[in-house]
């Protein structure tokens, strides 16, 4: 029996071998980044066999963030006829929020949601889109970060591959009590995560660096006196119970968020099927910053439902917030200017966010709300 099974496995690793030789090359290699050219050459992997990756990320089953990740996933499935199947580790069962990066790298995780902001000093690129610019809706600040990724290319993601990514934002602080002008912040516990933090100590306040999961729990029990974030957070994540005052800041938020993949293995995929990683990933940018935009314009309108106080600043008290700010983002470019072109990297955000802004596809969300009071 030993002899026979012997001579029964050498016939399917020959077959094997032999499959493999004949598919190798074969697929289409001209996805949108052209990233299906960086697979090993001797990649030998069964074009029959499922390939199982995990997804960690911080989110509840039920988040709509997280059924858009799943769209993304179904959408692979699909394309690739079931072929990829991605399995979702929520609420950080898998990794936390600030570990993602790392267990990416490291294999814990096939697939990750990372932000930037929660690793201070390891995207010094990437950090520069949590500074101020002033944006129209998530849409517009999505699409910045994907064409300065794409343009730039930042040396500190190159141990790992961005699949997708997105940002959120413009966002507002939400309060126990009203700040309707820049010395109401003084003194105040914002909760500002990566260089949000820079600018908020800017404006007076001190802020407080913990994720947004913790976020509920810091500002009922008075660890915090404000949380700074987009809108649909403040609806999701249940804010809007401990706290009654939100005020409008569309030129201060923004955080981007990156689906990234270990690179072992992304060069471990067949190129047909990273074409499909990059093609969907690419439609996905706005997939994504459209749901955020909208999802914003309903929280918005829930905030108005609920009876809390949304507060819209007068031109001149922005005028006196973006003034403040201004020394914040000039330190930030000038640290980075060692470690890539931080000057010209922002400089580029604000070229493309006035590009975009001027697309009236993109409605503002200050305008949004506007015509719900009005």
């Amino acid at each position: 029996m030993k002899k026979h099974f012997s001579i029964l496995v050498a016939i399917i690793l020959a077959v094997s071998m032999a499959v493999g030789g004949c598919n190798n090359g074969k697929g289409d290699t001209n996805g949108p980044s052209g990233s299906a050219n960086q697979n090993d050459g001797n990649q030998q992997t069964n074009q029959n066999e499922e390939i199982e990756l995990t997804f960690s990320h911080m989110f509840p089953a039920t988040h709509p963030v997280h059924l858009r990740h799943q769209a993304w996933a179904d959408a692979i499935s699909e394309a690739t006829n079931g072929k990829v199947k991605i399995t979702f580790y929520f609420s950080e069962t898998l990794l936390k929020a600030p570990d993602t990066y790392e267990g990416v790298v490291s294999g814990i995780a096939n697939i990750g949601l990372m932000v930037p902001s929660y690793t201070p000093g390891l995207f010094p690129m990437l950090e520069l889109v949590d500074l101020p610019v002033d944006y129209n809706s998530s849409e517009v600040i999505s699409q910045v970060l994907w064409d300065c990724y794409n343009e730039f290319q930042p040396e500190e993601l190159s141990k790992i591959k961005v699949l997708t990514c997105y940002a959120i934002g413009p966002g507002g602080i939400i309060t126990k009590n009203p700040v309707r002008k820049l010395e109401d912040l003084s003194g105040k516990q914002i909760r500002s995560v990566g260089l949000a933090a820079s600018y908020m100590s800017a404006l007076g306040a001190s802020p407080v660096s913990i994720a947004m999961p913790e976020s509920y729990e810091a500002l009922s029990k008075g660890v915090c006196d404000g949380v700074l974030n987009a809108w649909e957070p403040f609806i999701t994540w249940k804010l809007v119970e401990v706290a009654d005052y939100m005020t409008m800041t569309p030129f201060l938020y923004s955080s981007p968020f990156l689906v990234i993949m270990n690179l072992d293995t992304w060069n471990s995929l067949p190129p047909d099927i990273q074409a499909v990683f990059d093609k969907i990933g690419e439609e996905f940018v706005g997939y994504h910053g459209s749901s955020e935009s909208n999802n914003a314009i309903i929280a918005v309108q829930n905030i108005i439902d609920l009876g809390k106080e949304i507060i819209v600043l007068s031109d001149e008290e922005e005028a006196k917030w973006t003034e403040a700010v201004k020394p914040a983002i000039e330190k930030a470019i000038a640290d980075r200017e060692d470690k890539g072109p931080a000057r010209d990297f922002y400089n580029r955000m604000v070229e493309l966010a006035e590009k975009y802004n001027a697309d009236t596809k993109y409605q503002s969300i200050k305008d949004a709300y506007l015509e719900m009071v009005s």
